[in-house]
């Protein structure tokens, strides 16, 4: 009886702690209260990211708890510095550093302590960059994805065999390193970081030729045969902690839906394609990011009847989180429903208005911040029809975010921009960026003169928004 209690005892707290990774370690010559950071993006799986801050005790010594669901990266950071670390569930990592060598002097231990030492050496030569603010953007389809700068640059620079040869030059690099330390190490990685490390490896190579391709296909005259690389690629694989390969994933979606044409169903026809070319595990995420992104971008109608089917139908209920909470708020302002009632008042005039004193005329509610170059472009646009605008019945209000209130007055007072001025934060206007679940800019509301919301724009040029503008107003 007492040693079926031990088994049992024993099964519980393998299990409590099966998605916790433990990480210790000692910063020689550092100061006891000094704070340790561990950062754990997990925004894949559930739109959030985990940071355990702590605080070195008096043996300089610290630990840390995470809650780790897939093999993947994090950060650790001490001072003004960090190092990336790779952690999965299970795992256990002891760093050992000297305050005066930070981040360069680090050693590993522990059951993870081999995945980091090869990680480290693997880092320098694949100029792996996880700083999102080193990176360029490019629009596929109507999304957004990152290139190393260093590696757009290479694009920039070499044609389409030359660029070939790089790429695969790199990956070649890659594996050599990667097969020297396993002949040396024999066993010593465990299983789940070589999946991952190949599949940066092989997803690294797989998105840059295919970013090169639907970046510069005109630049270079690339013909449809630049592409056949793509049949080479196993879609499927079991490592989902990748960025490499989540990038490629959506970038590949993206590109195949673009090059479909099919205007106006652009998330839909993504979300169906991924049911062709994928199942299990990465066919759920990318189904739960295809919705994110619509969601994201105003395309509720268009997604919802997949939403409902992917609650309905996946098994794997991990990603269903990150699209309950932005359901919630989306469907709050879905075409035709109603709009909550807001109210302020002009900085320049000193006019109070509100929704329901403007019922009649068609609102433009644009929320921006004197630090965003593209709100600040649409708002320039719009400062030139501002008479045609509001002959038509269309008031503009434009709501910042700036927390400092000095940057908003002198970017208004630098551009007189049309319409009524407010500051998100300041009284009574103070909860009306989060009545409408605004957390980033440019973002943008159309209201109808009897006040409800409306129909946006499929693109989101400032153009393109004006005519919509107009339209409304006309009660179309």
């Amino acid at each position: 009886m007492r040693t079926l209690f031990f088994i049992l005892f024993a099964f519980f707290l393998q299990n409590a702690h099966a998605n916790v990774a433990y990480v210790t370690g000692r910063i020689k010559n550092a100061t006891a209260g000094e704070r340790v950071e561990l950062y754990i993006p997990h925004h894949y799986i559930d739109n959030e990211a985990s940071d355990y801050k702590v605080e070195l005790n008096n043996a300089l010594q610290f630990e840390i708890y995470a809650q780790v669901t897939e093999p993947q990266i994090g950060f650790l950071l001490y001072g003004q510095d960090q190092i990336t670390v790779f952690l999965e569930p299970g795992d256990s990592l002891f760093v050992k550093a000297d305050m005066f060598q930070f981040p360069l002097g680090v050693e590993f231990g522990g059951k993870a302590g081999a995945n980091n030492k090869f990680l480290r050496e693997f880092s320098k030569i694949q100029l792996l960059d996880y700083n999102e603010f080193n990176n360029v953007r490019f629009k596929v389809g109507q999304w957004w994805f990152p290139l190393e700068t260093p590696v757009n640059e290479t694009m920039t620079n070499l044609q389409r065999n030359d660029f070939i040869g790089w790429a695969n030059e790199q990956q070649q690099s890659a594996f050599k390193a990667y097969d020297i330390f396993m002949s040396e190490h024999p066993n010593a990685l465990s299983t789940g970081f070589r999946e991952w490390l190949e599949a940066e490896i092989i997803f690294q190579r797989a998105y840059h030729l295919l970013m090169y391709g639907a970046v510069y296909k005109n630049r270079y005259q690339l013909t449809d045969d630049y592409f056949d690389f793509l049949s080479e690629i196993p879609m499927v694989v079991n490592a989902l902690g990748s960025e490499a390969y989540r990038q490629f994933l959506q970038v590949f979606m993206a590109f195949k839906q673009t090059k479909a044409g099919a205007d106006g169903e652009y998330f839909a026809g993504q979300y169906q394609l991924a049911g062709n070319v994928l199942e299990g595990k990465p066919l759920a995420w990318v189904r739960s990011e295809i919705i994110r992104m619509a969601f994201s971008s105003d395309h509720f109608r268009e997604i919802l009847p997949h939403y409902l089917d992917f609650l309905r139908n996946s098994t794997y209920p991990e990603y269903e989180s990150k699209l309950t909470a932005l359901y919630e708020r989306t469907s709050r302002f879905a075409p035709g429903m109603r709009t909550p009632p807001f109210a302020g008042k002009d900085v320049f005039t000193s006019i109070l208005f509100s929704n329901s004193s403007l019922q009649g005329r068609v609102i433009y509610l644009n929320f921006w911040a004197s630090w965003c170059g593209a709100c600040v472009k649409k708002m320039d646009f719009f400062k030139e029809f501002s008479t045609e605008l509001d002959n038509a019945g269309v008031t503009i209000i434009n709501i910042s975010i700036d927390e400092n209130e000095t940057f908003w007055l002198d970017a208004l007072a630098e551009t007189r921009y049309s319409g009524y001025h407010i500051l998100a934060k300041t009284y009574p206007e103070q909860a009306l960026a989060a009545t409408f679940g605004v957390d980033a800019v440019p973002q943008y509301f159309i209201i109808d003169a009897q006040g409800n919301i409306s129909q946006k724009p499929y693109s989101n040029q400032p153009n393109e928004i004006m005519t919509r503008l107009l339209q409304v107003a006309k009660g179309k």
